[in-house]
């Protein structure tokens, strides 16, 4: 009896293996707020964006909302959704580029060319969605911001907009923002007031450091 509940184990992780190639592959994330799920096809070959929605019977669904295709010889590493459900970043193992898409307009891609020295192991958008971070096995953090539109012809684009790195360069493995009370505040450049945000890194030896940025 318990040599076949050993084929049975063995089996489902031969199935699981076969359908997804590396388990350590992120297939689901959520936005910050909670709202929007985005998650990855069984197929591999695209992924799926779910919202949150409270039915009568108080109970919350996930239809899906939009489809982003991916190329079918990709192996997507990881991803990450903001909070309104409208952007995706994503990368792909063995490529040196984040790519960002639209979920309503998933044929319109944005290309980052990162500058790690290792490969990215998360990413995570910021609260306003105005800020994409990359962390990476080289014990950097890479901090990119949307460029802004002078002319009705320019690209919009994301520019490198600063580095977080720790002297040890230990790996990371997972990044997560954060704001503080908004009785915490800083003085913006233009003179005003903003919440102070705080982003949490966690590194491979099981320490966690938190950075004002």
């Amino acid at each position: 009896y318990s040599s076949k509940i050993l084929l049975l184990l063995t089996f489902t992780l031969l199935k699981n293996i076969a359908l997804f190639s590396d388990l350590s592959c992120p297939h689901l994330r959520s936005s910050r707020n909670g709202k929007f799920l985005a998650d990855l096809s069984i197929s591999k070959d695209r992924i799926k964006v779910s919202k949150a929605v409270e039915s009568e019977a108080v109970e919350i669904v996930m239809p899906y909302v939009s489809s982003i295709p991916l190329p079918h010889y990709s192996k997507l590493s990881h991803f990450a959704i903001t909070t309104d459900g409208k952007k995706i970043a994503y990368c792909l193992r063995g490529d040196k580029l984040i790519h960002v898409v639209n979920s309503l307009e998933p044929q319109i891609i944005i290309r980052i060319e990162i500058k790690h020295s290792g490969h990215i192991t998360d990413l995570a958008w910021s609260e306003h969605n105005e800020i994409l971070a990359s962390c990476s096995s080289d014990g950097t953090v890479k901090l990119w911001k949307k460029s802004e539109k002078k002319y009705l012809t320019d690209e919009t684009n994301y520019k490198f907009a600063g580095e977080i790195e720790r002297s040890d360069k230990k790996k990371i493995n997972s990044i997560s923002w954060g704001i503080m009370p908004y009785w915490k505040i800083n003085k913006s450049p233009a003179g005003g007031n903003c919440p102070a945000t705080t982003l949490a890194c966690g590194f491979d030896d099981g320490s966690i450091a938190v950075w004002w940025v």
